[in-house]
């Protein structure tokens, strides 16, 4: 049984890895290992940094308020480039051009995915 599931791990680990290492926009060297990386630098931990990413490939945006625990992160990925406010003074923030490609390929990752288990 463990076999079978390595085995399984590490098919799904070799379809997914070339699609992340690609860096699909010409004008940028980000890809979707970087935007996780950067999302995960700037949250305090693992469940925040979920959030963000879920919140990211999901919605396209992310709109902390007030004592929102994820403010602090989305300022961190503000100063990293990584976030932009959609409307200068808003809290609503997107990707940078930097970054769209790369979530771009999240959210092909989790559409795969899906596809893939409900076969």
């Amino acid at each position: 049984m463990i076999d079978e599931l390595r085995a399984y791990a590490a098919k799904k680990l070799n379809e997914v890895l070339p699609i992340l290492n690609e860096a699909r926009d010409q004008r940028s060297t980000a890809n979707a290992l970087r935007l996780l990386w950067e999302i995960q630098r700037a949250c305090s931990d693992y469940h925040l940094a979920e959030m963000v990413a879920a919140s990211l490939v999901s919605f396209g945006r992310i709109a902390p308020y007030n004592n929102d625990p994820v403010r602090e992160a989305v300022d961190r990925l503000k100063g990293a480039g990584v976030l932009r406010p959609v409307v200068a003074r808003s809290p609503v923030c997107v990707v940078t051009e930097e970054f769209q490609g790369p979530l771009q390929e999240l959210r092909m990752l989790v559409d795969n995915r899906f596809k893939d288990d409900s076969a």
